[in-house]
């Protein structure tokens, strides 16, 4: 069985790792993250997710965090901060970011500022 919520969060990183953990403890996994929709199917194992921002890394930092996540057997998914806007062929200057990601692109951090982390609480793989 799937389910599919719309949701918009004022606080895209607490309030929405507190709202994933809620739907893995009522026995949803998460399958897919778009810009305000998330897709869960029901699971009879125990699932635990992290949020983190990750919009002051450059895409070559993302990059290379994403490759050791999966070499670890680590599950994620790539969502944008931004709820609602979706950007395609945008330059964003970023003064917050680290020295070479200051400027980000739709090909790169753009839509990517926060990574959902999934750990399996009972030894369940990808």
């Amino acid at each position: 069985m799937k389910k599919t919520f719309l949701r918009i969060f004022l606080d895209p990183l607490h309030a929405q790792q507190k709202w994933l953990n809620e739907q893995a403890q009522r026995g949803w996994r998460l399958t897919r993250v778009g810009a305000l929709l998330y897709e869960f199917e029901q699971t009879e194992n125990s699932y635990h997710y992290v949020v983190e921002f990750i919009g002051n890394y450059t895409n070559e930092e993302r990059l290379r965090y994403q490759n050791e996540l999966e070499k670890q057997g680590i599950r994620f998914f790539n969502k944008g901060a931004n709820a609602g806007k979706i950007s395609f062929g945008h330059v964003k200057w970023r003064p917050y970011a680290n020295r070479g990601g200051k400027i980000a692109t739709s090909g790169g951090m753009i839509n990517a500022e926060l990574i959902i982390l999934e750990k399996s609480l009972n030894g369940a793989r990808r």
